[in-house]
Formats: structure tokens, C-alpha cells, sequence
């Protein structure tokens, strides 16, 4: 009896897989198509955010620090990294955060950011990572979410 709940325990515990969509001198871009969903107007997606090992990269992760201390956080040099769930409306090219989670390195959720702040739809700019995680979203086929 102990090793089935034991195996049910690591089963449900069990990461998502990460794909590697996009990097740049900042931070590279996973998704979890495993994770991913879609009807008919909207593709609800989940991302993560981990920063680079660069000058840029550490500026990125002490923003997000910044914006942890604004919510009140304690300790935000904790954070390792960030899980978004995005919407798309694919057809009209528009994005929408639905929930942001900072984590530590060992991946606990040290903070979430109020969801009433971000559920705006928005096109997102040209040419810019916003874009191509939604490109990347609305492309994948049914079959592979």
C-alpha cells in the first residue's frame, strides 16, 4: 500500500516538459506542450522564463526582484525563474497573461502576481519574444498539445 501512494506521489509530482522555443541575451523562453490547451477562439498556454548568465540576464532577474519587493515579497533574491499562463487569440493576434509564478531554483512558488493586473488583451510588438511565443503557440497543431 505504502509504494502505490509512493508512486502516485512522484507520478503527480512529476514536471512538465519543457520545450526551448527562443533565447536572446536576456532569458530563454520554454513552453510545456503537455501543459497546453485550445478550443476554438483561444490556445492557453504555459511558458517559462529562466535569465541568462549574462550582464543583460541579471539586469532581467533583478527587475523581476524589483517587482517582487513592489508585491510585498519577502527575501526576492530567492527567485530562480518564472511560469506564465498565457491566452492567444491566434486570429487576431492578440495575447493575454492569465497567471505569473516566481519560483526559487528548487522550484516552490515564492510569489504570484494578481491576476486582475494582467488579463488585458494585447497585440503583442513586432519582431519581439511576446510575438514568437504566440507564433509558436498558435502553429502547433492539435495533435501535439
Amino acid at each position: 500500500m505504502r509504494f502505490v501512494i509512493l508512486s502516485l506521489l512522484v507520478l503527480l509530482a512529476t514536471p512538465a516538459e519543457w520545450r526551448r522555443v527562443t533565447s536572446n541575451s536576456q532569458a530563454t523562453y520554454y513552453v510545456a506542450d503537455s501543459r497546453t490547451d485550445r478550443d476554438e477562439r483561444e490556445v492557453r498556454v504555459w511558458e517559462k522564463v529562466i535569465p541568462a548568465d549574462t550582464a543583460e540576464g541579471r539586469e532581467y532577474a533583478a527587475a523581476m526582484r524589483r517587482d517582487l519587493e513592489a508585491l510585498g515579497v519577502r527575501r526576492p533574491e530567492r527567485l530562480a525563474y518564472l511560469t506564465a499562463r498565457h491566452r492567444y487569440r491566434c486570429d487576431e493576434g492578440q495575447a493575454a497573461f492569465e497567471q505569473t509564478l516566481y519560483h526559487d531554483a528548487k522550484g516552490a512558488v515564492i510569489a504570484r502576481h494578481p491576476t486582475e493586473r494582467l488579463m488585458r488583451w494585447e497585440s503583442p510588438a513586432p519582431d519581439s519574444i511576446g510575438e514568437e511565443l504566440m507564433l509558436d503557440a498558435c502553429k502547433r497543431p492539435p495533435e501535439m498539445q
